[in-house]
């Protein structure tokens, strides 16, 4: 039988089942999402998403599989979805994960890693006029696109 042991006071323990893992540690806290504060690192992010994606790909006949990585204004997040098209079938989205940053130093660090994994398309969708790669000074969105006119449909 394994020990749980609290890494802050290097306690065990005690009335804990071995099924739950219980980690106690001290971090900064990058952000707060309401009662929950959780603390997530380019490297993460990129993990998380890599496994969502080989996931949701299943490589499917006469099937478009596109990500998008769309801003969300409000919550000042990014968030990603795939995108399955079956031909003659109607568009499904499926959310992958979100960022919940809108730092685009961050942002372009977690597209690199994804292009690094995969090479499917990703459009972006809510990025306004003033928002550019930090690398190369271009436009994320070069053309923004209204919520009506989709370039994945077929």
């Amino acid at each position: 039988m394994k020990k749980l042991i609290n890494q802050e006071t290097h306690q065990p323990l005690t009335g804990a089942p071995v099924c739950q893992v219980l980690v106690i540690a001290k971090c900064e806290p990058m952000f707060d999402n309401g009662s929950e504060v959780i603390n997530m690192t380019v490297a993460q992010d990129v993990r998380i998403l890599n496994e969502r994606i080989d996931a949701a790909f299943r490589r499917r006949y006469n099937t478009r599989y596109v990500l998008m990585a769309s801003k969300v204004q409000a919550d000042d997040a990014i968030s990603f979805f795939m995108n399955v098209s079956p031909k003659g079938h109607r568009r499904r989205s499926l959310p992958l994960h979100s960022l919940k940053t809108a730092d685009l130093d961050y942002f372009e660090q977690v597209i690199a890693g994804i292009h690094a994994h995969t090479h499917l398309t990703i459009y972006y969708c809510g990025f306004g006029p003033k928002d550019f790669w930090p690398s190369t000074g271009r436009p994320i969105e070069p053309k923004p696109r209204g919520i009506e006119i989709s370039p994945l449909d077929w």
